[in-house]
């Protein structure tokens, strides 16, 4: 099985054969954070949480992208948004605030992009946005906004507010590359902001052709 070492621990079969490793500790994907359901919340159509795709939506939309780009060459875009430091908020707010955070991400997400594009959560703290057409776009400043976007106060009530930071990889592909091969670069560069500070963005060309 392929392991992207910064989606750490959540390992779940998404169609690219041998699988796909997405996690952040599935521990803190709470049962109390979503009603019961019979298959397990990243097999399904919508994460319950935060009402964004699930993995296995991200994926098949992943993968359709890219075989459509099998036929007519075209730009694609996907982007890794890690949140930094949402252990801490659970830590020391409580579980419901961090899963008030995550709601409030993903909304922020989805007021950042277009209808079209889709928006993901991943695993605990990893959100991805898949830009089906980019077109003269520039992803790199959409990758900021969405930094941006990220970093503002959410509010808990009472007059509290946490804020939680994010590390942003893009990465634009003609899509004649795996699906799994534009995450692993994407999740590769994500690992590198966090090792020299996190809390930026990155964009990464992959070579077209």
């Amino acid at each position: 099985m392929p392991t992207l070492p910064g989606l750490r621990t959540l390992a779940v079969f998404l169609g690219f054969g041998a699988g796909f490793v997405l996690g952040a500790a599935c521990v803190r994907l709470r049962a109390a954070s979503a009603a019961p359901s019979p298959v397990p919340w990243w097999l399904g159509d919508a994460d319950p949480l935060t009402g964004v795709a699930t993995p296995r939506v991200f994926e098949d939309r992943l993968r359709n992208a890219v075989e459509r780009r099998l036929r007519a060459p075209a730009p694609l875009a996907v982007m890794l948004v890690d949140l930094d430091h949402f252990a801490l908020v659970n830590a020391e707010h409580g579980h419901d605030a961090g899963d008030a955070v995550l709601r409030a991400v993903a909304e922020r997400l989805r007021n950042c992009v277009r209808t079209e594009d889709t928006v993901a959560r991943l695993s605990a703290d990893v959100f991805a946005v898949l830009v089906d057409d980019p077109g003269a776009a520039p992803v790199a400043v959409l990758g900021e906004r969405v930094r941006l976007a990220v970093g503002l106060p959410v509010p808990l009530g009472r007059s509290r507010f946490v804020q939680v930071g994010a590390s942003v990889a893009v990465v634009v592909s003609d899509g004649a590359h795996e699906a799994e091969a534009l995450l692993a670069e994407a999740d590769q560069k994500i690992n590198d902001i966090k090792v020299s500070g996190r809390g930026r963005v990155e964009l990464v060309v992959v070579p077209f052709g």
